[in-house]
C-alpha cells in the first residue's frame, strides 16, 4: 500500500469514528462490566470484568499521598509502599522474588502523583489462587526489614542524587520549590536531600500505622475474576483492618491559584554547559472543572505551534512542549528544552500564544482533500500544509481524534485500565467517569480553544525560571519574562 493511500484510510477512520456512535458502545459495555461493591470496614472495592483477558490486575489504592506527609518527611509513603514489596512476615524478600519470577508476576508499588499512591499485584488467571495470600500479607504484615530499608531508603537518595545533577530535573524540583512554598505539594514524593537524610524505619512504621488505613482506600480489579470469591477473600484480608477510632476526614487540598504570581527565577547551573533551559508553571483547572478538557486540546495544539516556531523556524531550542497536568490542585507547564537564547525564546512563545489567541494554529499533518471532504486538516493550499498557519476550526476535529486515538491505546492493558479506574475513584469517587472524557473532549469548540488559551495561557500569572550557567544568565532582560511579547489578542 503506497503511503499517501494509508494516509487516506488514516483520515477516513478518524472522520468516521468522530461522527459514528463508536464511543456511545465504548461507555455502555463498560459499565455493564463494572461492579462497585463495599468490604465490611466500608473499603470499595471495584471489579471490572473482562472475559477475554488472563491476565489479573488487582491494585490496592490510597488516597492523598503528600497531603499526609508530616512536616521533614518527604518521600515516606513511597518509601513506605517500597518496604511492602519487600516481603512479609510469612515471605522473604528473597522467597517473594522466587515466586513473582517463577510465576511471570509482579507487585510494584506507586507513589508518583501528588494525590494518590498504589500496591499492585499482575499475574496470569492460573496462578492468582496462589499469589493472592503472598501480596496481601506484604500489605498487611510487612516484614520491615531492616537491610531492604537501607538499600530503599540509599536507591532514593541515588534517585534523587541522579535528578540534581540532571539540569532539567534540577530545574523543575528548584522552581517547585517556589511554585508550591507553603502547599502540600511542595512535600515532593520522591523525597529531598534533606529528608532522605533523616527518615527512619521507625518513620515508616508509624506512618503505615497512621495513615494506611482503611478510609484512604479503594480496591480496583480487572480480568476475568470470579466477583463473589474474590469479594470473600478481600472481606477476610482488607476487610478486616480496623477503622480509626474517631473518624479522620480526607485532608484538603487547598488553592494555590491565589499564590500564583509573575516572577523570573535565574538559577545558575555551571554543569549545564551554556546550554538553558526555561520552564514556566501556572494554575490550570483542574480535571472536573468544564475547561479542562478544551485546555487539554489547547495544550496540544500549543505544543505544535511552539515546536513550529521555536524549533522548525528559529532553531532556538532542542525542544519545547506545553502540557496540563490533571492533580486536585492543577498547573500546566510551558517548556524550552536546551536552547542557547533564553532571552530570545520568551518572545517565540508569546508569539505562539497570539496566534492561537487570534484564533491560528499550525495546519494538519493529512491533506483532508485527499481523502474526499474537509474538516480535516488544510486541503491541497500549500500554505495551509503542515507547518503552515490555518484557523482553529479547519485543525480542531484532527486534534480531537489525535486526542481520542491515544486516550484509548492507553486503555490496552488490565493493568492500565485499573490505573485509569483507581484515578476516576480519586478525582471524581466514580470510577467510569474516565469513561465519559472522550465525550467532553469531541464538545470543544474553536470558541472555547481561543478563551482558555486567553484565560490560562495569556491571562493567568506564569512562574518562570531559567537554568544555566552564568555567562548565559546574565544575557536575560528579566523585564521580558514579565510582560507579554506576542502580538496581543
Amino acid at each position: 500500500m503506497k503511503k499517501g493511500t494509508a494516509c487516506i484510510l488514516i483520515v477516513l477512520f478518524i472522520i468516521s469514528f468522530l461522527s459514528c456512535k463508536t464511543s456511545d458502545n465504548f461507555v455502555e459495555q463498560n459499565r455493564q462490566n463494572i461492579a462497585r461493591l463495599m468490604l465490611k470496614n466500608g473499603i470499595p472495592l471495584i471489579i471490572k470484568k473482562n472475559e477475554n483477558n488472563r491476565v489479573f490486575s488487582l491494585l490496592i489504592g490510597l488516597k492523598g499521598n503528600v497531603i499526609y506527609t508530616p512536616e521533614g518527611k518527604a518521600g515516606i509513603e513511597g518509601i513506605t509502599l517500597q518496604m511492602l514489596t519487600k516481603g512479609s512476615e510469612a515471605y522473604s524478600y528473597e522467597a517473594l522474588q522466587r515466586i513473582l519470577f517463577e510465576k511471570s508476576s509482579g507487585i510494584s508499588a506507586f507513589y508518583g502523583s501528588f494525590d494518590y499512591s498504589a500496591f499492585s499485584l499482575f499475574t496470569l488467571d492460573k496462578y492468582f489462587a496462589e499469589l493472592f495470600p503472598l501480596y496481601i500479607d506484604c500489605f498487611l504484615h510487612p516484614a520491615w526489614d531492616e537491610e531492604q530499608f537501607k538499600l530503599v531508603l540509599n536507591d532514593m537518595k541515588i534517585k534523587y542524587q541522579q535528578e540534581m545533577n540532571d539540569p532539567y530535573s534540577r530545574l523543575v524540583t528548584k522552581l517547585h520549590d517556589y511554585f508550591f512554598k507553603a502547599h502540600p505539594y511542595l512535600a515532593y514524593f520522591g523525597g529531598t536531600a534533606e529528608s532522605l537524610k533523616n527518615i527512619t524505619l521507625q518513620d515508616v512504621k508509624n506512618y503505615y500505622k497512621k495513615t494506611f488505613t482503611p478510609e484512604r482506600m479503594y480496591v480496583v480489579a480487572v480480568g476475568n475474576f470470579d466477583e463473589q470469591l474474590l469479594f470473600d477473600q478481600l472481606n477476610g484480608s482488607l476487610g478486616e483492618l480496623p477503622l480509626p477510632a474517631e473518624e479522620r476526614p480526607e485532608p484538603h487540598v487547598p488553592s494555590f491559584s491565589k499564590l500564583a504570581q509573575s516572577e523570573l527565577y535565574l538559577e545558575p547551573f555551571a554543569a549545564s554547559q551554556g546550554l538553558a533551559f526555561v520552564r514556566a508553571d501556572f494554575p490550570a483547572p483542574d480535571r472536573n472543572h468544564p475547561d479542562y478538557p478544551a485546555v487539554v486540546l489547547a495544550s496540544a495544539m500549543l505544543d505544535d505551534l511552539l515546536f513550529e516556531l521555536v524549533r522548525i523556524q528559529h532553531g532556538a531550542g532542542y525542544g519545547v512542549w506545553a502540557y496540563a497536568f490533571g492533580f486536585k490542585e492543577n498547573y500546566a507547564s510551558i517548556v524550552v528544552y536546551k536552547t542557547t537564547v533564553p532571552e530570545k525564546v520568551k518572545r517565540y512563545i508569546d508569539t505562539a500564544i497570539g496566534y492561537m489567541m487570534q484564533g491560528r494554529c499550525v495546519g494538519a499533518k493529512v491533506s483532508a482533500s485527499a481523502a474526499g471532504k474537509g474538516g480535516i486538516g488544510a486541503g491541497d493550499d500549500p500554505e495551509l500544509s503542515q507547518g503552515k498557519f490555518v484557523p482553529i476550526a479547519d485543525a480542531l476535529e484532527f486534534y480531537k481524534a489525535q486526542f481520542i486515538t491515544s486516550y484509548y491505546g492507553a486503555q490496552a492493558t488490565n493493568s492500565s485500565i485499573a490505573s485509569q479506574i483507581l484515578s476516576s475513584l480519586i478525582y471524581s469517587d466514580d470510577p467510569i467517569s474516565y469513561l465519559y472524557f472522550v465525550e467532553k473532549i469531541k464538545a470543544v469548540t474553536e470558541r472555547d480553544i481561543v478563551r482558555v488559551i486567553k484565560k490560562y495561557f495569556y491571562e493567568q500569572p506564569k512562574m518562570w525560571m531559567v537554568l544555566s550557567s552564568d555567562d548565559v544568565l546574565e544575557k536575560i532582560n528579566k523585564q521580558d519574562y514579565m510582560h507579554f511579547l506576542g502580538e496581543g489578542e
